[in-house]
This record gives C-alpha cells, structure tokens and sequence, in this order.
C-alpha cells in the first residue's frame, strides 16, 4: 500500500457526497476546461484502494472536484514517506 491516510480520504469524499466512480470520472472530465480526460476510470479504484499514488494532476483534479485543498498536502506526504520506504521508487511516483 502506497499510502493509507490519502486513499482513504480520496474515497470517504467520495462516499460522503454518495457518487459511484462512473459519476467521479465523468464530473472530472466536467471540471477539465476543454473536456479532455485528466485521469482514466480505472486509475480511480487503485488510487481509492492505495495501491498507486495519482499525479499531481489527477491529486489537483480531485481536490476541485471534492472542494478539498488537503488532499494535495495528503499526497505530498504520501510520496515523502514513500520517499523513505523505497529511495528507487520515487521516480515512479511522480508519474
């Protein structure tokens, strides 16, 4: 697991406003300011289950669309600490 505190605050938003992930995906192409993807359907459910951490990107696309400021400091811990786990996989979380 990546990273707990930011998967579980990424799908507890999206609980507590009772949306599926279909309706996460489709209000994030809403929000996008020429309609074009920032993350895929699919990215969703690793994210939301901790087994990858989104980019920066996706991480700002989520805290607009949750009004959720904290979750881009959520996720600059998450890769800090990730940091510490694995020197080597740092490149990795950036992408």
């Amino acid at each position: 697991m990546k990273d707990a505190a930011f998967a579980k605050a990424l799908k507890s938003a999206r609980k507590k406003r009772g949306w599926t992930r279909i309706q996460v995906y489709m209000k994030s192409l809403e929000l996008s300011k020429n309609g074009t993807e920032v993350f895929g359907f699919s990215c969703i459910e690793k994210w939301e289950n901790g087994r990858e951490l989104p980019g920066l990107k996706p991480t700002v696309a989520f805290s607009r669309l949750y009004q959720m400021p904290e979750l881009i400091q959520l996720r600059i811990k998450a890769v800090e600490l990730s940091k510490r786990k694995n020197p080597h996989e740092l490149a990795l979380t950036w992408i």
